[in-house]
């Protein structure tokens, strides 16, 4: 097939795109910035790709487009523009290219969301379903769903089919986020206050998981025109996924119990109420949807993908050192 997917350059492009390519698919990989694939790829570098970015030379002859542009973090809270930067990106850009996408004559446009759309939180063995009615209380959450309903009008107006992904957190080689700084600690060795934090249960996907879908979301017809949630298969609590990662990097993980109200006390005097919440509350997902309708099984084992993250921090962090100066 001919694929042109979006943001290729980004953490989970980067992925995808070297997947498409082993399965013998062409690749368009549409990037801000120049990127290096392990195999060859049609690499069309945009810098200021936005919604008035005319693509409709690179979407002709596409079968399956895959749209992973999307702004996911405020890095300053008190930028008033943020609102406009969320609806820019995630609602405006994605508008455009599906109109454009079926223009071209482009078949199917796969999007990745995000289960927050659907909220941050779930009761404990309530996991959230795609029948779930959406209720997004971020101005992230907010922007998912509105570029959704963009897509469904597109799709509902021109025939043009589409996929919706709405993955929980993704981890893996390459990752950014909380789990990449709690890899980081535990690493270090450093003592966490996470010890007590055993009831709620989170669901995750590993970067491997997640791309076996989306590249089996572009030939299976079954996917057309449908919504699915995906994740490791498995939940887990703040202190198991500390346990796991010791056990994927063979280091002791050293927690020790602190009472949520009194973590809650002192998040809300560092100004960290959102990170404490991600770190106690629940939010999972159901994906027999994803495994009846479509066979998808998540083979890759949280430990593999924990170890190959940690793995890569390592090696990174070598090489800053190495080539650091040192008297």
């Amino acid at each position: 097939m001919n694929i042109l997917v979006t943001g290729a350059n980004g953490f989970i492009g980067r992925h995808l795109v070297g997947e498409l390519l082993e399965e013998g698919h062409n690749v368009i990989a549409i990037c801000r910035s120049a990127c290096s694939f392990a195999n060859t790829a049609n690499q069309i570098v945009l810098p200021s790709l936005d919604e008035s970015t005319n693509l409709i030379e690179y979407l002709k002859g596409v079968d399956c487009v895959m749209h992973l542009i999307g702004y996911a973090h405020v890095s300053n809270a008190e930028d008033p523009y943020h609102d406009l930067r969320f609806y820019r990106t995630n609602v405006a850009l994605l508008n455009s290219i599906a109109w454009q996408s079926s223009i071209a004559g482009v078949k199917r446009f796969i999007y990745l969301s995000s289960v927050k759309v659907l909220g941050e939180e779930t009761s404990l063995g309530n996991p959230f379903s795609e029948l779930s009615k959406p209720s997004p209380s971020s101005a992230y959450g907010k922007s998912k769903l509105y570029a959704e309903n963009c897509l469904r009008l597109v799709s509902s107006s021109t025939g043009m089919e589409f996929v919706i992904v709405r993955p929980p957190m993704v981890y893996g080689l390459g990752a950014k986020g909380n789990i990449r700084s709690l890899i980081k600690l535990v690493l270090l060795g450093a003592p966490l206050p996470f010890g007590g934090i055993t009831k709620n249960q989170r669901s995750i996907v590993s970067i491997e998981n997640l791309i076996s879908f989306l590249s089996l979301c572009t030939i299976d017809a079954r996917a057309g025109n449908e919504i699915f949630l995906v994740s490791d298969g498995i939940s887990v609590s703040t202190a198991d996924l500390v346990h796991k990662i010791g056990e994927a990097t063979n280091v002791h993980a050293r927690m020790f119990r602190i009472p949520n109200g009194v973590l809650g006390f002192f998040s809300l005097l560092l100004n960290r109420s959102s990170m404490f919440h991600r770190l106690v509350d629940s939010l999972e997902v159901d994906i027999n949807k994803a495994t009846n309708t479509l066979g998808w099984i998540p083979e890759h084992k949280q430990k593999l993908s924990l170890a190959k993250m940690a793995s890569g921090l390592n090696t990174a962090a070598k090489a800053t050192y190495q080539a650091a100066p040192h008297k």
